[in-house]
């Protein structure tokens, strides 16, 4: 089952890495000034046709002044400074290896705009990216004149090209998945908690916040719940019958818990659950009924049977709540007075 804390996109053709726009602003700065500067060395050292200086100069010129404009323009968005960081280096590359007499030297160049369409854009961009270098070379190539020494060095140099930026656009493009996935994995180890397998105090607060952001129209309610007597059951028992407890208790929560909500255990013996979508009285109603389903269960420990009973504070969003945090406060002020009043019961938080 895959609940909010880890609804993520797994469409193969749009994955796609989120990046900081100050990190892509500096990655297009510097591919174009790079390829620029290269463009401008090999002019100067004869690696291209007299004919074609002049384009190539332009062409260099064009990714400088692009280098400058995006270094200076602060407010520009990722969605913009993603294709500027690797489509004009990559095109620009293209026209350099179709045009120039000897296009050896310029294969290497198609390398790092593949790379970086590999690295931040979606597969669907990497698989486009390697179209756009094939279909130009391929056809250039196979247009000269048959059996001459030209064509076939052009053809020799756009096979190698389109070659060398796959291999290596998806070989970047593996590792990085392979490396973000790991990462993936331990952060949400980092969210979780050991014993019980729910989100810890940390991964609920984030998922809180993003259903919170979500849609601010949407009703949102938040229950907390605090094990009674835990204490006892601990120093009764020991902590291996606690840890059974929390255990039992989790799996009640979790059974009981829809794709889009939240589970947490926030604390010691302290859980927490979002409800995307419940007003203030369904959500009583849920935690009257988990409140019922406790005190009913039975936890078998080696040297007796466990019984327990659960408290529970209900708070529904409202507008003068500020934030997340705000909410749960109110929730933990619903917690400690169904606690105060002989706890084994939910109390709902007023509407202010």
């Amino acid at each position: 089952m895959v609940r909010a804390d880890e609804a993520v996109s797994r469409r193969w053709l749009t994955s796609l890495p989120v990046h900081e726009p100050s990190v892509l602003r500096q990655v297009a700065v510097l591919m174009s000034t790079v390829t620029g500067l290269t463009i401008l060395l090999a002019v100067r050292i004869g690696s291209a046709g007299e004919a074609h200086v002049p384009v190539l100069v332009a062409l260099a010129v064009a990714l400088l002044l692009q280098a400058g404009a995006v270094a200076g323009v602060r407010s520009c968005p990722a969605h913009l400074l993603r294709p500027l960081a690797v489509w004009p280096d990559l095109l620009v590359v293209v026209v350099l290896i179709v045009q120039a007499p000897h296009p050896g030297p310029f294969v290497v160049l198609v390398a790092p705009p593949v790379v970086l369409v590999a690295q931040y854009g979606s597969r669907l961009e990497l698989v486009a990216a390697v179209a756009v270098v094939a279909a130009p070379l391929l056809g250039v190539a196979v247009s000269g004149t048959a059996g001459s020494q030209a064509s076939l060095s052009r053809l020799l140099a756009a096979a190698s090209t389109v070659a060398f930026g796959t291999v290596l656009g998806f070989a970047v493009r593996l590792v990085s998945e392979q490396a973000d996935a790991r990462m993936q994995r331990l952060d949400e180890r980092a969210r979780r908690d050991v014993v019980t397998g729910l989100l810890n105090r940390r991964g609920f607060d984030e998922t809180l916040e993003a259903l919170w952001e979500a849609d601010e129209h949407r009703p949102l309610a938040v229950v907390f719940f605090d094990l009674d007597h835990f204490k006892r059951i601990n120093d009764t028992h020991g902590h291996d019958a606690g840890d059974q407890v929390l255990k039992a208790f989790a799996r009640v929560l979790r059974a009981g818990a829809r794709d889009d909500e939240a589970v947490g255990r926030t604390g010691g013996e302290e859980f927490a659950l979002a409800l995307p979508g419940h007003d203030l009285h369904t959500a009583a109603t849920r935690a009257t009924e988990l409140v019922e389903r406790v005190a009913d269960l039975r936890v078998p420990c080696p040297d007796d049977v466990v019984r327990l009973t659960v408290s529970a504070g209900v708070a529904q969003r409202t507008p003068h709540h500020a934030g997340p945090s705000s909410l749960c406060r109110d929730a933990d002020r619903a917690l400690y007075a169904a606690k105060d009043a002989g706890r084994n019961q939910a109390v709902v938080a007023p509407q202010g």
